[in-house]
């Protein structure tokens, strides 16, 4: 067959074979046989016309699959045909991609689908990535559905979007992360109101993750929710990581928590520790485990140290804890 001369008719019959759940396009030999029929038809009447036939094939299957693909890989597509089959099928997702990657689709119609079909993803993807959509009839739909992982989307990425009713709509969720995230990364965001909802809502680290990413955050108020939780971990980390963090109200915490792990870890990292008064805590603990890690950390503390790597290597230490009547005479603590 002369398949390189009518490389396009190939691809399209091939195309049509693969969508096509006929048994006869499936039967190897009666395919070629079929194929041998088209470009014998070709020969006589020209490749245009045999392009023409073979495409009407495939817009009677009215798959807006198949025609998006048509259109975006055969440059004789009929374009308005083929869009015509995506739009009336009512698919928002073939919408947004004919009005995405085709040359020449008429992105109000396809748009209007997407905005009908009150989907919030596809509407979101249409005004991000559609040169000419309607970005308020778009935005609508997203604030509409009161998602706040859309409407945070929409207000970061697309231009021109309505950064107060969005941002209202994840203030009203009342979702600490996604009012975290709004804070963090929208241009222009209300901080004090999306603060005030990780204050009401959060855990002990989305307050930790406010005040060290989210420029103008109260460290004040929410170093306190740290500290009135007596989570030692978390007191440890706003400590170590927040600039303006209260340390002495936080290592008060960590010290109080009698924990020798937090205690190593806050004179070892934390600018200003009283690294006696953890040292006390670390011993009366009897941990043989990190005892040892703490006499070697005050030992190397002008290298850089990776205390993770530094205490995993002091793990196997655990099986002498039963030893804790030696230890106890040996640091002579009462």
């Amino acid at each position: 067959m002369k398949i390189n001369k009518y490389e396009n008719i190939y691809n399209y019959v091939s195309c049509i074979r693969y969508f096509n759940d006929d048994s006869y396009m499936k039967n190897e030999k009666k395919y070629n046989d079929l194929m041998r029929d088209i470009i014998n038809y070709a020969e006589t009447f020209g490749e245009d016309k045999t392009i023409r036939k073979l495409e009407k094939l495939l817009l009677d299957l009215k798959s807006p699959e198949i025609s998006y693909f048509f259109s975006r890989c055969f440059s004789k597509a009929d374009i308005k045909a083929h869009e015509k089959v995506v739009r009336e099928s009512l698919d928002p997702v073939y919408c947004y991609l004919f009005a995405r990657d085709i040359e020449g689709a008429d992105i109000e119609n396809l748009g209007n689908v997407v905005i009908n079909s009150k989907e919030v993803e596809w509407n979101y993807q249409f005004a991000k990535l559609v040169k000419g959509a309607d970005i308020k009839a778009h935005e609508k739909v997203v604030r509409e559905s009161l998602d706040p992982v859309y409407c945070y989307l929409f207000a970061r990425d697309i231009e021109g979007a309505d950064i107060e009713n969005l941002g209202n709509v994840v203030i009203n969720s009342k979702e600490a992360e996604w009012n975290y995230q709004f804070a963090k990364l929208v241009k222009g965001a209300d901080i004090k109101a999306y603060e005030e909802v990780v204050k009401e809502n959060g855990k002990l680290f989305d307050f930790y993750f406010f005040a060290r990413d989210v420029e103008g955050a109260d460290i004040e108020a929410l170093g306190k929710k740290i500290i009135d939780s007596k989570d030692a971990e978390a007191n440890y980390y706003f400590a170590r990581d927040i600039e303006g963090a209260d340390i002495k109200a936080h290592e008060k915490v960590v010290l109080d928590s009698k924990s020798p792990k937090w205690n190593y870890y806050f004179a070892g990292y934390v600018p200003g520790a009283d690294v006696e008064a953890h040292k006390r805590v670390v011993q009366k603990s009897l941990s043989l485990k990190w005892i040892l890690m703490f006499n070697d950390l005050m030992k190397n503390k002008s290298e850089d140290i990776n205390s993770e790597i530094y205490e995993e290597n002091y793990n196997n230490i655990n099986e002498y804890e039963k030893t804790k009547k030696i230890l106890k005479k040996i640091l002579s603590i009462k």
